[in-house]
């Protein structure tokens, strides 16, 4: 496939194709390819597949290869793990099996039962396919692939789209902006006209005031083009605020080309900072889309008091889409030059990185008027399971515990953001990355610090699968609107979609308000009433924000005086399912481990169900860890001590088994173990989590009762 490749570059590149800071392409993805009665396509935005073959001797059965970053040109990459394509012609009921090749080892997110999504047609609603994913290879063997079968149930003149995750391409982000701007954009006078002193028809002056519709209410939104990426797609810039006050100077202007068409700028309103969030630099993090997207519906809402105190108390600065070019086709993680633009905030080439040169000049002019409060930029995380805030590590006490506390109050929020994995060190400002030696000192997060010296700098990681857990938020008070939604038995974290993501969005809007003290609708509790002992939300802290506060400022404390340990990876870890030696949660504090059951996915252990001791599920799992991660994993541990049976009273010894059991979720089946002086096999019943094994270098579905080795329980 390379050699075809650069086979086809040869021919693209002539002399006068393409530019110095933009190389030429050759075809890179594939375009109505027709084998047998099906047809593949991946030409189209966001799509992402190489090539596709048939198992020989097979009518389902097909072998894709995923496009690298910058596929096609002769600055090709190793990034290379989204996928999306579609497929036409399948018969309802007829079942397609795809092995998807030419993927970064991304082991972590399978073993937690990761699956990629589907939908029917091209307005169909996106899910996760509805069987279990083998996957095989390694990162060392270069050779990670995946396999998944699917059932159709469309008719065959529609396309079935399969994909890495739920999608959100360039064009449907355009097209959710057209909607909002016809329902809620303000109206911008003539630019050429106020200079000139006229109005339209040359007769009476032009307001100088944006007019806003009636349908927007008390909403003011304007939609700016701050510059154009390498290809000439529009990085688009969005404000909103609330029309209290609206009217007066207008914001200056950026030069350097920045903010081309003429138009006015957006009306300054004096007193309220400026909150910025942004969202895929790494164009295949598709959960940043949908947390941003969650974002912005909410502080467009009109009915919702919170958001309208949003809109009332702060000027938000949106940025839906830094790396437009690598969204439209289908990157996982570079542009169209093969470079990681979130490197380059610390100096950025107005010719070769124009989006991140537009971002940081805003940024930078903002903080020159001193309004600038909040910088968020939104990522997808492959590794690390969850949600998190990266924040960083400031020498101020006072400030950085009100970086600590924006990230508490983001988790008193929402039911998906892992406070406990929110990290805040020194060592995750510096580090450099493995594959180009670009250092997180160009980061967004840590070089707007650096810049502006603004606390609340931020880096939103989020999983592309789950997390460990659920947050509980507060009860509401008696009468209140807002209620919190139900948490699912054991607080076990459920598979992520775009919904889950949209609350993460949300959290990050009510937890500024809160930190301002704004929130019409707060969780936090109150200070205890007098005279009654009690508050009138439950919490577990009373006091408010001052409260949060005082806790994150002794946490701080804490954080100084402890030793310095190394820190989970950032977003680059994502492509590849790496972790450093040594990489674990920085001041954090240590998690107490958890009892079985509270693992188990269904009621509590009964008599008849084998249980291990607490030492034995440990071993376990750091064998299950010695075995998915190959070399480099530390030794296993020793053969488990006795494992106890409830039921029969029965003591045996048992020795670790080859294959370890996978935990994904509950399945019921029996195994066979004998017991002490009898010859013939005891049946035991056991409930576990047990959907895919691993044996060897491969995942394989569990349909049927599987055996690790003789007589082997499962410790979970």
């Amino acid at each position: 496939i390379m050699a075809e490749t650069m086979a086809e570059i040869q021919k693209w590149d002539a002399p006068g194709a393409g530019s110095s800071t933009h190389p030429p392409r050759a075809p890179y993805r594939i375009s109505s390819v027709t084998l047998g009665k099906l047809t593949f396509d991946a030409d189209f935005d966001s799509g992402n597949c190489a090539r596709v073959v048939a198992v020989a001797g097979t009518s389902d059965e097909f072998n894709v290869w995923t496009s690298a970053d910058c596929a096609g040109t002769s600055v090709i990459t190793e990034a290379k793990t989204w996928f999306h394509l579609s497929v036409r012609g399948g018969e309802v009921g007829s079942s397609i099996s795809l092995t998807v090749n030419n993927m970064n080892g991304q082991g972590k997110l399978y073993l937690h039962d990761f699956r990629p999504v589907y939908r029917n047609g091209t307005s169909g609603e996106w899910q996760r396919i509805r069987t279990p994913v083998a996957a095989r290879g390694s990162k060392e063997g270069d050779d990670f692939r995946i396999s998944f079968t699917h059932r159709f149930d469309c008719a065959q003149d529609l396309p079935t789209f399969f994909a890495f995750s739920y999608p959100w391409s360039f064009a449907e982000g355009q097209t959710l902006l057209d909607e909002l701007e016809a329902q809620f954009g303000a109206a911008c006078p003539d630019a050429s006209a106020l200079a000139a002193g006229e109005g339209s028809g040359g007769e009476t002056p032009q307001s100088d005031t944006d007019t806003v519709p009636k349908s927007a209410g008390d909403i003011y939104f304007r939609r700016e083009v701050l510059a154009h990426s390498l290809e000439g797609r529009p990085l688009e810039l969005l404000t909103i605020t609330s029309t209290v006050g609206l009217g007066g100077p207008r914001e200056p202007p950026l030069g350097n080309g920045l903010l081309p068409g003429g138009k006015l700028r957006p009306h300054v309103i004096a007193g309220r900072p400026m909150f910025v969030i942004s969202a895929r630099v790494h164009p295949g993090e598709v959960p940043a889309s949908h947390v941003l997207n969650g974002f912005l519906r909410f502080i467009l809402r009109t009915d919702d008091p919170r958001a309208r105190a949003m809109r009332e108390a702060f000027v938000l600065k949106i940025l839906p889409c830094l790396n437009p070019d690598g969204v439209f086709h289908g990157h996982y993680r570079l542009d169209t030059r093969g470079e990681n633009l979130n490197r380059y905030y610390s100096s950025p080439d107005r010719q070769l990185h124009p989006t991140i040169y537009a971002a940081r000049a805003l940024l930078e002019q903002l903080h020159a008027r001193e309004v600038l409060k909040f910088h968020v930029d939104l990522h997808g995380h492959a590794t690390k399971r969850g949600c998190f805030l990266f924040g960083n590590n400031i020498p101020d006490l006072q400030q950085m515990a009100e970086t600590v506390l924006y990230a508490k109050l983001v988790a008193l929020n929402s039911q998906t953001l892992d406070f406990a994995g929110c990290v805040f060190s020194q060592s995750n400002m510096s580090r450099k990355d493995k594959r180009d030696g670009l250092s997180k000192e160009g980061a967004g997060r840590v070089a707007i610090y650096r810049l502006t010296g603004v606390a609340h700098c931020y880096t939103l990681e989020c999983n592309y699968n789950t997390g460990r857990s659920l947050n509980k938020l507060a009860e509401p008070e008696p009468g209140r609107a807002l209620s919190p939604p139900p948490i699912p038995p054991h607080s076990a974290a459920p598979k992520y979609t775009p919904e889950t993501w949209a609350e993460v969005g949300r959290a990050l809007a009510c937890a500024a308000l809160d930190l301002s003290g704004l929130n019409p609708l707060s969780r936090l509790q109150p200070p205890k009433q007098p005279g009654t002992g009690r508050s009138t939300v439950g919490s577990s802290l009373r006091g408010g924000i001052e409260a949060h506060r005082g806790w994150c400022l002794s946490y701080v404390r804490s954080m100084a005086k402890s030793q310095p340990r190394p820190v989970e990876p950032d977003d680059d870890a994502s492509d590849s399912g790496e972790i450093d030696s040594g990489a674990k949660a920085a001041a954090t504090k240590p998690v107490a481990p958890r009892r079985l059951s509270q693992v188990a996915t269904s009621g509590s252990l009964s008599a008849r169900r084998t249980v291990a001791a607490e030492d034995a599920v440990s071993a376990a799992e750091r064998r299950l860890r010695a075995l998915t991660l190959g070399a480099g994993a530390k030794p296993p541990a020793p053969p488990h001590p006795i494992v106890k049976r409830r039921a029969s009273g029965l003591a045996t010894d048992r020795a670790r088994p080859r294959a370890v059991p996978v935990p994904v979720r509950a399945q019921s089946f029996s195994l066979a173990g004998a017991a002490p002086g009898s010859a013939k096999p005891k049946a035991v019943q056991l409930q576990t989590r047990l959907s895919v094994v691993r044996v060897g270098d491969a995942i394989l579905p569990n349909s049927a009762p599987a055996f690790c080795g003789r007589g082997h329980v499962p410790q979970r």
